[in-house]
């Protein structure tokens, strides 16, 4: 294969390993009731996910730049097709689990390798390119799953299987290609499997450290989104429709990466200023919608909610970029990513857990005070490390 044919090839894993982590997102509340589920069972099959990708990022990193990228892309692709299948034929919790598992050690090892092997294997070795093309596939992949998969659920044969199956299928040419892609030379002399927790020089702790939070909080919106709203969205809005449970998360991701495109050239400082105010006020109005039944409110929310979850971030990005040096920058950005899904994964869950003796919106009322406590925190100490 030549490096452009490879750097297709790697641009169009990362589409589908997207698309793949992010299918069951409008079938929780399916599964709710097929395999009687609580809402704190729902918000554990999604944050173990996160829980596993974790570690796998913490040594996916080493692992690629000791063993060379074919093997890591091997081993993750395979897992990720593996993943689906999981999830195609599940029955009960433990299989969920289990397919949401596979799916975040893949996701940890594919991220990281493919982020490297798409700068290594674009035809004029350009970074900047080559990383708009890794952060593009990434996120249009992550928007489209959940409306697809939300489509074919409701209007498709086998709502459990079809969304999967379609992934599989997709994910499959990647699998084959992997052998035939020519490899990066290891670097020798790597720890390759050794877990080290990112280190940031006392210099610039401070900065990375509210990035790091400021990441977490978008975040933890956006799981939000992902899972116990299209999970509720029967008993929320009264309807069943899986299209509009998967329009929820499509919605979010695809204002965050409208807003990351239109919106790129700010300070810090004001993006930290504009994504927190946006978020509190979605999730100020998720809390209206849920209370009048609302779709348009709803699909309103998560509009906000993603400009606000895009600024944020971006802002994180920025920030940690201006102050890394050059040769931690990978392992600082590795610390943002850590931060970022450990809000996918941990916050969910007490949410989940609190929802079912509390009901959705008094939870989701908590959620929101939380967020602007700790977003007028952040805010405040972001503007002091300008």
């Amino acid at each position: 294969m030549s490096h452009r044919q490879v750097f297709i090839m790697l641009a169009y894993t990362f589409f589908f390993v997207a698309f793949g982590t992010n299918v069951p997102a409008p079938l929780y509340a399916v599964y709710r009731e097929t395999f009687h589920l609580s809402a704190g069972m729902i918000t554990l099959i999604f944050a173990v996910y996160a829980l596993c990708l974790i570690p796998s990022l913490l040594v996916a990193g080493q692992m690629s730049d000791g063993l060379g990228r074919k093997r890591m892309f091997i081993i993750g692709v395979w897992l990720a097709l593996a993943g689906s299948l999981l999830l195609a034929f599940a029955r009960g919790l433990m299989s969920l689990v289990a397919g949401r598992a596979v799916q975040g050690i893949a996701a940890g090892l594919l991220n990281s390798t493919l982020t490297a092997a798409l700068v290594e294997f674009h035809p004029k070795r350009n970074q900047k390119r080559a990383s708009f093309v890794a952060t593009a596939t990434m996120a249009a992949g992550t928007a489209a799953a959940p409306l697809i998969s939300g489509l074919l659920a409701q209007y498709g044969p086998y709502p459990l299987l079809t969304p999967y199956l379609l992934h599989a299928a997709f994910i499959f040419p990647s699998a084959l290609c992997g052998f035939a892609m020519p490899d990066t030379k290891a670097r020798a002399g790597v720890a390759s499997w050794k877990i080290r927790w990112p280190y940031i020089p006392p210099a610039i702790r401070k900065p990375v450290s509210v990035s790091a939070w400021a990441a977490l909080v978008c975040w933890a919106v956006v799981a939000l989104f992902m899972s116990l709203v299209p999970a509720s969205v029967d008993t929320l809005l009264h309807t069943s429709n899986l299209a509009v449970a998967g329009f929820i998360p499509f919605a979010i991701f695809l204002s965050s990466s409208i807003t990351q495109f239109i919106w790129n050239h700010a300070r810090p400082t004001t993006y930290f200023t504009a994504g927190f105010l946006f978020l509190v006020i979605g999730l100020g109005t998720l809390l209206v919608a849920i209370s009048v039944t609302s779709l348009a409110l709803l699909a309103a929310a998560s509009i906000l909610c993603g400009v606000g979850h895009g600024l944020t971030f971006m802002g994180s990005m920025v920030r940690v970029n201006e102050v890394a040096p050059p040769a931690r920058r990978g392992e600082v950005v590795s610390l943002l990513y850590i931060f970022a899904y450990v809000g996918v994964g941990i916050p969910i869950i007490g949410l989940g857990f609190l929802s079912q003796g509390w009901g959705t919106l008094p939870t989701i009322t908590v959620f929101f005070l939380c967020i602007l406590i700790i977003s007028s925190f952040l805010w405040t100490q972001s503007r002091k490390v300008q």
